[in-house]
């Protein structure tokens, strides 16, 4: 009888090999590296492996599960946590999902949690009726959205306002600040630390030059994000960057500074060459949606975070 047992480091490469595997078949399927998962998730300064459990068979990984405590996260919304179960298209219905399931969802209360989050694709049907019928409900959308790029577009920032790009390495501090201030009131961010940036920094799909702040005098109030996207031209017409974050302090929107940095962003992956860009938004922030729409993004994904209690034991 295959039980969960616990996750070793020994095992990243063959981890990140069943979580692409598993997924192959989902609808918007992005191959994970090791390298991002690393720096992204077994790096973190936060990372603890006791919230993987695995099922491993013929020597390799077959199944597994994940739970994590954001304690950025906890402290801004309070005692939610976050799971995932992947499981190979020949080992599922065989209750290896349930079983990851509840090791998750174990662990999560042991460290105090008192409501589990679930992220998945939209028209992954067998996947939120999985999680439906153990407790999970439907708690939010965020939309994928896709654009070609035509020639770049101006939209000047306001007056006494300078776009430019970030002078990194030296103005980390400030991306914090304004990073964190940008988000402080948009639900499910979990703020960023010194550590993290500096990984993220490191990453080789970084690029410093597509880094870019909107000053007013010499204060950062608005910053933007993003870079080519290699993974994601495997599933688009042709080469793809990704618009990761565009943010503006409260105290300054509504006066354009976001729609200055998007056609900023945008004319920097014209320039690097991209012929889509596409990124993503919560559904409900009808704000941003309508100024992606502007730019001509259309919606071409869908993902449903799914919510539950952790107030009783979860279902088999």
């Amino acid at each position: 009888m295959l039980a969960p047992e616990p996750f070793s480091a020994d095992w990243i490469s063959d981890y990140v090999r069943l979580i692409n595997e598993a997924r192959s078949d989902h609808p918007y399927f992005r191959p994970e590296s090791e390298e991002e998962l690393r720096a992204g998730l077994f790096e973190d300064e936060e990372f603890d492996p006791a919230g993987i459990s695995v099922v491993r068979a013929e020597g390799r990984i077959v199944a597994a599960g994940f739970a994590e405590v954001n304690l950025r996260f906890v402290e801004r919304w309070g005692p939610m946590g976050f799971v995932d179960v992947n499981v190979l298209p020949a080992w599922r219905h065989q209750g290896l999902g349930s079983a990851l399931l509840t090791h998750s969802l174990d662990y999560l209360l042991r460290r105090g949690m008192r409501e589990a989050l679930l992220w998945s694709p939209k028209p992954a049907q067998e996947r939120i009726d999985f999680a439906r019928h153990r407790g999970f409900s439907p708690h939010l959308s965020v939309y994928g959205m896709l654009a070609r790029l035509p020639a770049p577009r101006t939209a000047a920032p306001p007056p006494g306002i300078e776009i430019r790009p970030m002078r990194l390495p030296g103005e980390e501090d400030s991306l914090l600040r304004v990073w964190n201030g940008s988000f402080s009131d948009h639900y499910l961010f979990a703020g960023t630390s010194v550590d993290w940036l500096g990984r993220i920094l490191q990453l080789p799909r970084t690029r410093l030059d597509g880094m870019f702040f909107a000053l007013d005098g010499a204060t950062p109030v608005g910053f933007a994000i993003c870079y080519p996207n290699p993974p994601d031209q495997q599933r688009r017409e042709g080469p793809t960057g990704y618009f990761w974050e565009l943010g503006v302090v409260p105290s300054h929107r509504r006066r354009g500074i976001g729609r200055a940095l998007f056609s900023q962003g945008l004319a920097w992956l014209h320039a690097q060459q991209m012929e889509w860009a596409e990124l993503n938004v919560v559904a409900a922030n009808e704000r941003a949606l309508g100024l992606y729409r502007e730019f001509g993004f259309e919606i071409v994904e869908e993902y449903a975070v799914l919510k539950r209690p952790l107030l009783a034991p979860p279902a088999h």
